[in-house]
């Protein structure tokens, strides 16, 4: 008898187990595939572990203007992808060594339920085992949503999964879809001499942003680096012709490549749940603020539950649940105070409202920004691209979003994000002394500007 079953070992999943463990809930998890889910093995850590090598050609094609000259620069693919593995290995042997000295019992195989008390795990030789729980959280993420349309076959036109193993470089591919997975798998493959295509049937890039000069400053930045760009262009029709891909648009186009990947977003694997009778709205299971669902006993975390589908988002969720049946006071966190980043070349950062969705909520809102180019360390990185942009409540002067184009945006936004959930004043926060020179002084200048006392960048006074 188990205090606490959780179904999935995904980020929100084993991390909901370990927090359970050492609630002092007697835990155990279950899985079918690889520990880690789909974060750790076909997600966050191998594109990162990609995107690391890619970052390392970035700088060696910048070399010159450093002064410093390099004869030739070459890269080994084969040897790209046995870095990424040896990484992916290490972590996930990671999460089942914490699983174990937590004292959680590891169960591998298919989980289904009938009671908010009974799982029960199928395994890999066809026998069935049953396991009885007072509580069930389930955390069985999300996969690659393929359309039948897009006809994808796992070997000329990809999901991300395919194209994370490709065992050698295509000289063309086509990506559809700009949001976070296409635009870092966009910058992976032109960086190492793709030539890649993206079209997005959206009026700009990076959609999920919902910041137009953001999106349309990250388009020049990838276009410098030979991506080609096609928005507000739909996908009619996608065909394989051998060796090659030809997809067709409605503007009467035709893309052809070498490979095509489909990065139209992330299908909701909420079966289970479904078939357990538990509410619904539309694919997302209902939670309360302790991840409960309508089911007592039954809890849910992660990319089922709706809102953003990232893993941190799972990681926070997991450890609310895990509260709860400890009885623990501890809730879920608001949509919009969760940080977000697409890690691009540079990277793009995101948290709380952006001036437009402000608006839309009837909000006045006062915008700050500062420029990279202008910022002592930037310069000195050789990394001018981007901007940081504050959005402050005009009345009260709360900072209330940040968003973030620019090297280390991706750790600057985190110090962005508890200035946003605390609701801390525009003109509390000029107060604090941040180090110099740093390009953390950008995101200074920003919240300076929203209150006109940025002191290096002239503003017209009007």
């Amino acid at each position: 008898m188990f205090d606490v079953i959780v179904i999935g070992s995904g980020t929100g999943g084993y991390v909901s187990a370990i927090r359970a463990a050492q609630n002092g809930l007697k835990t155990a998890i279950v899985e079918v595939n690889e520990i880690g889910g789909t974060c750790l093995n076909r997600g966050c850590i191998p594109t990162k572990a990609l995107i690391g090598s890619v970052e390392v050609v970035h700088k060696l094609k910048l070399a010159d203007s450093f002064g410093v000259h390099i004869e030739a620069m070459t890269f080994d693919w084969e040897e790209i992808q046995q870095r990424k593995e040896k990484i992916v290995n290490k972590l996930t042997s990671g999460v089942e060594f914490l699983l174990n000295k937590n004292g959680v019992k590891i169960i591998r195989g298919l989980a289904t339920f009938d009671s908010n008390k009974k799982v029960s795990v199928k395994y890999e030789n066809g026998k069935e085992e049953l396991f009885e729980t007072n509580n069930i959280i389930v955390a069985t993420g999300s996969e690659p949503l393929e359309p039948e349309m897009f006809k994808v076959d796992h070997r000329n036109v990809l999901n991300s999964t395919d194209a994370l193993n490709l065992s050698k470089l295509p000289k063309s591919m086509v990506i559809v879809g700009s949001g976070a997975i296409g635009l870092e798998f966009a910058t992976i493959f032109a960086k190492l001499g793709v030539e890649v295509d993206i079209i997005e049937m959206l009026p700009d890039i990076a959609p999920e942003i919902h910041d137009r000069k953001i999106a349309r400053t990250l388009a020049l930045s990838l276009k410098k680096c030979g991506i080609k760009i096609h928005t507000a262009e739909k996908v009619e029709s996608v065909e394989t012709d051998g060796d090659r891909v030809v997809i067709k648009t409605d503007k009467g186009n035709n893309y052809e490549a070498e490979k095509a990947l489909i990065a139209i977003g992330r299908a909701i694997k909420n079966r289970l749940l479904k078939e357990s009778g538990a509410e619904f709205d539309g694919h997302f299971v209902k939670v309360n603020d302790k991840m409960e669902t309508s089911i007592k006993g039954i809890y849910a975390v992660g990319d089922i539950t709706g809102g953003p589908l990232l893993a941190h988002k799972a990681e926070f969720e997991g450890i609310v649940a895990a509260d709860s049946i400890a009885g623990k006071d501890n809730k879920r966190e608001l949509f919009r105070n969760i940080p977000a980043c697409i890690f691009t070349i540079p990277p793009v950062a995101t948290c709380g409202y952006t001036e437009d969705d402000a608006k839309k909520d009837g909000i006045e809102v006062k915008i700050g920004e500062f420029n990279y180019s202008a910022n002592g360390k930037a310069l000195a990185m050789g990394e001018s691209t981007g901007f940081c942009k504050v959005v402050t409540e005009k009345n009260s002067g709360k900072i209330i979003g940040v968003q973030m184009l620019g090297e280390g945006a991706d750790i600057m936004i985190s110090e962005a994000s508890v200035l946003i959930k605390e609701g801390v004043n525009a003109e509390e926060f000029s107060h604090i002394i941040h180090p110099h020179p740093t390009i953390g002084e950008i995101f200074m200048e920003s919240v300076h500007d929203s209150i006109d006392e940025s002191i290096h960048k002239f503003k017209i006074k009007r």
